[in-house]
């Protein structure tokens, strides 16, 4: 008897923008989750909870993308893992610290990651993670970014970060990947608009620390001298802008001697904080 052969069926590959929107699909729940279940559940409860979550990042680290990282490095959790590093004598000193060399060993397996978890980490300490858990952490991250991408990815998140307006690292994040110039007052799961605090005031991004971060990376970046002197005449360009030019906000113009646009913040900066692009 002769036997047919069959040709096996190829597996139908995904459409790229079918992938595309799982992934953001999958991004988007586990950003509700974390903010219903961890932030707002786990951490503000005791010390066996603030455990579970050390754990639980282990597990959900490894699940996200660079871009989304900022999802699981809450500020509620950034705060926890700072207030537990600031003593050896805390509970959960090792378990953060356990914690937070995971963190490190995995964004340097892939230097895309080292700027997101950089700007997560001083954006809610309001930069001054490393010397409020009298670690080096950060500018071990720093030091680890020594390609001209990864270096520049660093820069240009600092700079969009310094653009943002009266908004989070995670919104503006998202703002920004979404290709939107606006947003509406935060909504909850059901898309109900939540109640606001009583005294509450708009977080605007904290832009002293930014530039000191800018300043410092451009002085102190450990990759080629090519690319810190890039690094360097492109932040001399912006501090220039910004401490000598006023413009609409938001608009884009040409500096006579520049050849790129140059963008002003989508809101007025302070005399102060140009006298410090001045300096």
């Amino acid at each position: 008897n002769t036997q047919t052969l069959r040709t096996p069926k190829r597996k139908m590959k995904r459409p790229q923008a079918e992938t595309n929107q799982l992934v953001k699909s999958v991004e988007e729940r586990a950003t509700v989750f974390w903010d219903l279940v961890v932030d707002t559940a786990l951490l503000p409860s005791s010390h066996e909870r603030k455990y579970l979550v050390m754990e639980l990042l282990q597990l959900v680290l490894p699940r996200l993308s660079a871009h989304s990282i900022h999802c699981a490095l809450s500020e509620a959790l950034v705060h926890c893992l700072i207030d537990n590093l600031v003593a050896k004598g805390n509970l959960l000193h090792k378990s953060a610290q356990k914690c937070m060399d995971f963190i490190c060993k995995w964004a340097q397996a892939d230097e895309k990651r080292i700027p997101a978890v950089i700007l997560s980490l001083q954006y809610c300490s309001n930069g001054k993670y490393d010397s409020l858990t009298r670690t080096q952490t950060v500018k071990q991250l720093m030091d680890m970014l020594k390609s001209e991408e990864g270096s520049f990815l660093l820069f240009e998140k600092l700079i969009e970060l310094f653009n943002a307006k009266d908004m989070s690292y995670s919104n503006a994040v998202q703002l920004r990947q979404n290709g939107v110039e606006s947003r509406c007052e935060p909504h909850d799961v059901k898309g109900r608009e939540k109640p606001k605090i009583e005294g509450e005031k708009p977080r605007a991004p904290q832009k002293h620390w930014i530039l000191d971060q800018l300043c410092s990376f451009a002085k102190q970046s450990k990759g080629e001298v090519a690319v810190r002197r890039s690094i360097q005449k492109e932040l001399v360009k912006v501090l220039t802008v910004h401490a000598l030019f006023t413009g609409p906000p938001g608009s884009k113009f040409k500096v006579h001697g520049l050849d790129e646009e140059v963008s002003f913040p989508p809101e007025s900066l302070s005399d102060d904080i140009r006298n410090v692009c001045l300096a």
